[in-house]
């Protein structure tokens, strides 16, 4: 088998770029957070440092991350700011070949001075083939977990009106209705950013993304990023970020309420209505996101995401100290 070869792909250079969006449309395991189209949105945030797998020439790998100073170190991270990165392969590779990759990896790194590598891979239902042989290839060489998160995920079965949903669900999905909220789908981004504002205004802290950086990802890409409304008496008192991950996994990468209007239950007719949508569109799995922060259960947020039908799954995070 041919030699593996690393060197850093550049996401504004057509040749790098066509070939990285080929690799990704083939790769088991690759998410919206892979594609360069999306990490252009940082613009000059982050000093990137993508890297592509090569054997015999043809890519079959691409590892989007960046490089930056965290506490006085050299630290390479993938994802960043975002939220799933590591490595996606065309194939699955035998192990000796994951290991050569992570070797070239750290070597690559610490020629760069690079002193800590972070990565967070995507979790299991994202991968058709289901091989743990690359995570088992990182544990045996040095990486150690150094976090993990509950992420929560809804298996969008054909029953799944009449198996998942609990009668929570439904009593909160039926309050809404007769509140008389209306939902919008596919709707406007303005009116969606209005109920993130007082969302966030609550918590407060800024959500990750601003309004314009939310404009320029669903216009760049309008089959991936999109927003459902839901109004009473024409105001929009809630509303779901969707990021399409995969052709499979839809996902709410903001869930948002009018923190004024939480008795209407308008996000819980929304959301019900979303994951029927979203099963009717094609999808799998609809990601319902974390459930939890630096370990610490959000038990609120989990238990109405369990009343329609979520199931837990771990995303870990790996890291390695590179002598």
């Amino acid at each position: 088998m041919a030699t593996m070869i690393l060197r850093r792909l550049d996401r504004e250079d057509p040749h790098d770029r066509l070939k990285w969006k080929d690799l990704i449309a083939r790769a088991d395991g690759s998410t919206l957070f892979h594609d360069p189209g999306f990490l252009a949105y940082h613009g000059d945030r982050f000093d990137e440092f993508h890297l592509g797998c090569f054997r015999g020439g043809v890519l079959i790998g691409v590892l989007p991350m960046a490089i930056g100073h965290e506490q006085q170190i050299k630290v390479a991270r993938s994802p960043y700011g975002g939220s799933i990165g590591g490595f996606v392969f065309s194939e699955i590779l035998p192990f000796g070949k994951y290991v050569e990759v992570l070797q070239l990896l750290v070597e690559l790194l610490q020629a760069d001075g690079v002193q800590r590598l972070v990565i967070t891979p995507p979790v299991p239902t994202y991968y058709e083939d289901g091989s743990d042989t690359l995570t088992f290839a990182m544990l045996i060489n040095g990486f150690k977990v150094m976090n993990s998160e509950l992420t929560s995920f809804v298996p969008l079965l054909e029953t799944m009106e009449t198996t998942i949903f609990d009668s929570r669900a439904r009593n909160m999905a039926r309050k809404a209705e007769k509140f008389g909220v209306r939902c919008e789908f596919r709707g406007s981004n303005r009116d969606f950013w209005t109920v993130m504002d007082q969302t966030f205004a609550k918590h407060g802290v800024p959500p990750t993304h601003n309004f314009d950086q939310w404009c320029g990802l669903a216009e760049r890409l309008p089959d991936s990023i999109w927003v459902d409304v839901a109004y009473l008496d024409d105001v929009p008192v809630a509303g779901i970020g969707h990021f399409k991950l995969t052709d499979t996994v839809d996902s709410s990468f903001y869930l948002a309420s009018n923190p004024e209007l939480r008795q209407s239950q308008a996000l819980s007719l929304l959301v019900f209505q979303a994951l029927v949508r979203s099963r009717e569109e094609g999808f799998k799995v609809f990601d319902f996101g974390g459930s939890s922060v630096r370990m610490v259960t959000q038990e609120a947020v989990l238990r109405f995401k369990e009343s329609f039908g979520a199931r837990g799954m771990l995303r870990q995070t790996y890291r390695l100290d590179i002598a």
